[in-house]
């Protein structure tokens, strides 16, 4: 569907987090940020505070794109997909549009609660600045960028695909016919 980045170094400067801002705040929004040569960060997401938009402002090499009606051209020009969760709720669909768009995702352990997603093989795991950007640096590597996320993209489509959810389907039914 996506093409995999072909200039690794430049496209992985690029990282997407997508939010739904109205509920979670700034602090876990940039929590793992730090203000220096890091990556350029698209920020995509619905009903952002005042606080958020001052906050983006203010920081360089971000940007804001409140409510935008289609998020596939966030994932086709992101090197990374960040979900930086701190609380619990809902689905993880964010982690799966990546997977299916062939970008690797680093996600807080919260953000990934619930996926079959193994830390290390079909994404990384963060819990704080160091281990983000120990991970972020891990994907410089081209080889390992493409392990990433076409891992997570088979994990998507071996498990969470339509597919997947209809033969699972006819599997639990099978015995009751």
């Amino acid at each position: 569907m996506y093409p995999l980045p072909e200039n690794i170094g430049r496209r992985i400067r690029t990282m997407n987090f997508v939010r739904f801002f109205r509920k979670y705040g700034p602090v876990d929004l940039l929590y793992f940020y730090r203000e220096s040569e890091e990556p350029d960060i698209d920020l995509a997401g619905r009903q952002p505070t005042p606080e958020i938009k001052t906050l983006c402002d203010s920081v360089p090499n971000i940007e804001l794109h409140p409510d935008f009606p289609d998020l596939k051209p966030f994932y086709q020009q992101s090197g990374v997909v960040v979900v930086p969760i701190l609380t619990a709720g809902g689905t993880r669909i964010k982690i799966l549009e990546a997977g299916i768009a062939g970008r690797p995702v680093l996600s807080t352990p919260m953000g990934a609660h619930g996926l079959d997603a193994i830390d290390g093989k079909d994404l990384f795991l963060f819990d704080d600045d160091n281990s983000f950007m120990g991970s972020y640096q891990k994907l410089q590597d081209k080889a390992v960028y493409d392990s990433m996320a076409g891992n997570m993209k088979s994990l998507v489509r071996n498990l969470y695909s339509p597919e997947s959810f209809q033969r699972k389907m006819e599997e639990a039914i099978r015995p009751l016919m």
